[in-house]
């Protein structure tokens, strides 16, 4: 491990839990001092507008890097209202 002292965090998700998402990185800027890059794979089959992306970098202090699934569904209902 290179810096053992630093957070990687990763998260999977879909644009149906975007709210959630933009709370869950708000507390880890509160908490987590440490962060060195966020890392979040998004469902293929319910992606992240481009604004919805730009809008979590624009409200994190750490790096963001967005990489869509492969083969990996979130959930079932995954891109369905």
């Amino acid at each position: 491990m290179q810096d053992p002292g630093r957070l990687f965090p990763i998260c999977f998700t879909c644009s149906r839990h975007f709210e959630l998402l933009r709370v869950a990185l708000n507390s880890l800027g509160i908490w987590a001092l440490s962060v060195k890059e966020i890392n979040i794979y998004v469902d293929k089959r319910d992606p992240f507008s481009d604004a919805q992306r730009e809008l979590l970098r624009s409200e994190s202090r750490y790096p963001i890097t967005f990489e869509q699934t492969v083969s990996y569904v979130v959930g079932r209902t995954a891109g369905r209202s």
